[in-house]
C-alpha cells in the first residue's frame, strides 16, 4: 500500500465515526490530535471548513505536508501534551484515533482532556479512541523488557498503554467535559463520545 492509500484509507473511520459522535453545533473547524501523517485529516477536511491537526513528531508533520492535503488542512507541531497555540472555544469537533494509548505520561492524557474542554466550543464534541482493556500479564512482561529486545512495533512510542475506563471516566470529569457516549469500553478500540457544557 503506498503511503496516498494509506491517507485514503482513514475515510471509512472517520464516516463511522462522525456519524456516531453526531450531532455537532456545526462543521467549522475540527480539530485531530495526533494526525501523523495525515490519515484522517484529509477526511475531515472534506467535512469542515478548516482542520487543524496536530503530532508532537517533527518528521511526520514535514511528511503530511508533501502529501497533497487539502488546503484547509493546518498542521501543527505540538508538545505532546497541551494544544497551545490552538484558540479558546474554536472547535466543533475534536478527534483522535490510536493516539492515546502511546502515551506512556498519564498526566499527559489528563492535560489533554482538560486542554478539550478549553478549546472545543461550547456544545462541541471529542471523539477520542483509547485502549482500556484489562492489563495481561503478558503485556506487563512486554513493558518491562529493553528495546533491543523487542519487535519494533513493541518498542517505546509504538507500545500501548492501558487505561482502566474508570479513572478515564474520573480525568473526563475532572476536565469539566461531559461523558455523553461510550462505545466497546473495556476494548482496544473505546471510544469516548465527550461534550464541552454550554450552548
Amino acid at each position: 500500500m503506498s503511503i496516498e492509500q494509506f491517507v485514503e484509507s482513514g475515510e471509512p473511520l472517520v464516516a463511522t465515526v462522525l456519524d456516531w459522535a453526531a450531532p455537532l453545533p456545526g462543521h467549522g473547524r475540527a480539530l485531530e490530535i495526533g494526525c501523523g501523517v495525515g490519515r484522517f485529516t484529509a477526511a475531515l477536511a472534506r467535512r469542515f471548513h478548516r482542520v487543524d491537526a496536530v503530532d508532537v513528531s517533527p518528521t511526520m508533520i514535514a511528511l503530511a505536508s508533501r502529501l497533497g492535503l487539502p488546503a484547509n488542512a493546518h498542521l501543527h507541531v505540538g508538545s505532546g501534551r497541551d494544544l497551545s497555540g490552538l484558540p479558546d472555544g474554536g472547535f466543533d469537533l475534536a478527534f483522535s484515533h490510536l493516539v492515546f494509548q502511546h502515551i506512556a505520561d498519564r498526566s499527559a492524557i489528563a492535560s489533554y482532556l482538560r486542554e478539550l474542554a478549553r478549546t472545543l466550543t461550547p456544545g462541541g464534541v471529542a471523539a477520542l479512541q483509547f485502549d482500556t482493556r484489562p492489563p495481561s500479564a503478558a503485556a506487563t512482561a512486554l513493558h518491562a523488557l529493553p528495546d533491543p529486545l523487542l519487535p519494533r512495533l513493541r518498542r517505546r512510542g509504538a507500545r500501548r498503554h492501558r487505561l482502566p475506563p474508570q479513572l478515564l471516566r474520573s480525568w473526563v470529569a475532572d476536565a469539566g467535559l461531559q461523558l455523553a457516549g461510550e462505545r466497546d469500553p473495556g476494548s482496544a478500540e473505546h471510544w469516548l463520545r465527550l461534550i464541552r457544557p454550554g450552548s
